[in-house]
């Protein structure tokens, strides 16, 4: 409660100065003509106080991928804000960053390479190392795609930290508790400002670092799987690029109005606050079956 009341102190704080960081803008698809000007990177208000307030888990892996991924979408934004472009690092480069980061947390983690479904425990050796870099890095590019309308990313992160965090209670895992709750507290303040119309957007900073925070505690609780339901609407928008731009490699063409996903239904005509609440509603529908199928 007084982390979400000193991030309110510190939002108001520095709204002011996170104005000078207008965020560029596609001049094709959808129209947000409106939104220009309002300023971006604001996952900087997240994830500086959650560092600071965890600063004793300072060797911790999700404290490392937090920073680390956290300063590859600050350079990421600096570079488009700077030169007013919606292109920043170069996806290649960004790629293999990602994937380096990866590695270097797993170094951090006492792994098990153990993958468990259905009560049935399957020895991965090596190859486990591989499908959790894998996990790490969709799930950070999966929140950076999901990022495109206001509070839609806000939204899907708090209630996925909700759900890693009451397990990790469940389990009594106290550092992933105390990361989750201090995640949840400031996305939640976040939000606020983050709703639509939003007065901030969160920026790579925000979206990169924390989809891929969320992916290592999937892996470090042992939830590969249920984060993979859970997550569908994250997966969802990941495969509605893949297809489009498949379409087009094969001459198909365009197969939806535009990715991702939140994008075709607003040419549509959806408004933001119902593809946020839609995407809440799924989230949630799915993340309790997800914990139902794992305590049956």
């Amino acid at each position: 409660m007084w982390m979400m009341i000193s991030g309110f102190s510190f939002f108001y704080i520095m709204m002011g100065y996170m104005r000078r960081f207008s965020q560029p803008f596609r001049t094709d698809g959808a129209k947000h003509q409106q939104k220009i000007g309002t300023p971006t990177m604001g996952g900087v208000l997240i994830i500086l106080p959650v560092l600071l307030k965890c600063i004793s888990f300072i060797t911790h892996p999700v404290w490392f991928v937090l920073c680390s991924f956290g300063l590859l979408g600050l350079a990421d934004d600096w570079l488009k804000v700077k030169y007013t472009s919606s292109s920043g690092i170069s996806a290649k480069i960004k790629f293999i960053s990602q994937i380096v980061l990866s590695m270097l947390a797993l170094v951090l983690c006492d792994l098990d390479t153990h993958l468990t479904y259905n009560n049935i425990s399957y020895d991965l050796g090596i190859l486990y190392y591989v499908f959790a870099v894998f996990i790490i890095v969709a799930s950070s590019n999966a929140m950076n795609l999901t990022d495109g309308i206001d509070g839609l990313a806000t939204s899907q992160m708090i209630i996925m930290l909700l759900f890693l965090g009451v397990y990790a209670q469940a389990i009594g895992n106290e550092s992933i508790v105390l990361f989750t709750l201090a995640l949840l507290s400031m996305a939640a303040v976040f939000l606020c400002f983050n709703w639509h119309p939003a007065s901030i957007f969160m920026g790579d900073v925000g979206s990169l670092s924390i989809g891929a925070v969320i992916g290592l505690m999937a892996v470090i609780l042992k939830l590969e799987i249920w984060y993979a339901l859970a997550s569908v609407v994250l997966i969802g928008e990941v495969v509605s690029v893949i297809i489009q731009v498949g379409g087009f490699k094969i001459g198909y063409g365009r197969l939806f109005r535009m990715a991702p996903y939140h994008h075709h239904l607003e040419l549509k005509g959806w408004s933001e606050l119902e593809i946020v609440f839609s995407g809440m509603c799924v989230t949630t529908v799915m993340g309790l079956i997800a914990a139902w199928l794992l305590w049956i």
